[in-house]
């Protein structure tokens, strides 16, 4: 029987079977992020379409599957851009670069 994630568990990502790929996750920007993007050249000019750029409101990172993650919450939802939001999704704590990533709780297993 597998062991259901709950706060403060120990967790591993594990890539599903249907993709076998790479976990990624998301980091939510903070006002400072957003700050650096707007005074960096990245946010000058206009897209393709002719429009002005928004700020980014996240960032995909690829997860380690040899490192373990902290649960924060264990039922979470995310806004990753400025779509609709996500569900179905795990905050999880990184304890070496202090990131909060938001994970699919599909790729996600309890160690131990």
């Amino acid at each position: 029987m597998e062991t259901k994630i709950s706060k403060g568990s120990a967790v591993r990502a594990v890539p599903s079977e249907k993709y076998k790929s790479n976990v990624t996750g998301y980091v939510v920007l903070t006002d400072a992020d957003i700050e650096n993007w707007r005074s960096s050249s990245a946010s000058r000019g206009m897209t393709d379409a002719g429009e002005t750029k928004l700020p980014p409101k996240s960032r995909a990172i690829v997860l380690d599957p040899e490192k373990t993650y902290v649960v924060l919450r264990a039922r979470a939802t995310v806004k990753v851009g400025y779509g609709n939001p996500m569900g179905g999704m795990t905050l999880v704590l990184d304890a070496t670069t202090g990131d909060e990533i938001y994970v699919r709780r599909n790729d996600l297993r309890v160690v131990g």
